[in-house]
């Protein structure tokens, strides 16, 4: 949640609008500045607390505008070697902003052009989507391509990555320099 606050405020003219939309969905106007809040917010002067409820009705919009973003989007089915696999992770929905995207200017979101997306499938196919564009596809790729997928899988993971075998998890991992690889015997695939 604190996240999806920092992206929310990030600069005055999506605070603003932020506010309003809270306005117009509630009701209840909020005497907050604007600027104020998007200073709170990058100093980490807030504590934030939710009830299940309304975390529950934002899960549901999100997945409505997922589903939406999704249907709206250009598919190519990824289907790796049979040598190697895809690996999902607790964040398995991933977006790839292109190299020379400032995204301190722009902010980030699905919607930003030259955006990629990748969602894991099965250990041989991934979905990939780029918005604005329509089509249907499926595309052979070689090891390097998958191995570039599952980075990005790895590094956009909160606490997770999971994956048909040892070997296909090992890489990705330590090439996005997160913590000490470990696999605990328990959560091993067979």
């Amino acid at each position: 949640m604190a996240h999806v606050t920092q992206i929310q405020f990030a600069a005055v003219d999506r605070a603003r609008a932020a506010l309003k939309q809270y306005e117009e969905a509630t009701g209840e106007a909020l005497n907050v500045d604007p600027a104020l809040m998007v200073e709170s917010v990058a100093k980490e002067r807030f504590t934030l607390s939710a009830t299940e409820r309304p975390f529950l009705e934002n899960m549901m919009d999100q997945a409505q505008l997922l589903a939406q973003f999704v249907g709206q989007s250009d598919w190519t089915i990824l289907v790796g070697p049979t040598t190697s696999s895809f690996i999902t992770s607790d964040a398995a929905f991933v977006s790839v902003p292109p190299r020379d995207r400032d995204l301190t200017a722009t902010g980030s979101g699905y919607e930003l052009p030259g955006v990629i997306h990748y969602f894991s499938l099965t250990e041989r196919m991934c979905l990939e989507l780029r918005h604005g564009y329509s089509g249907y596809r499926y595309q052979h790729v070689d090891r390097r391509y998958m191995r570039a997928v599952n980075r990005n899988i790895a590094a956009n993971s909160d606490r997770f990555v999971i994956g048909r075998a040892d070997r296909h998890l090992e890489t990705p991992v330590k090439d996005c320099g997160l913590i000490k690889w470990t696999i605990p015997v328990a959560s091993r695939l067979t």
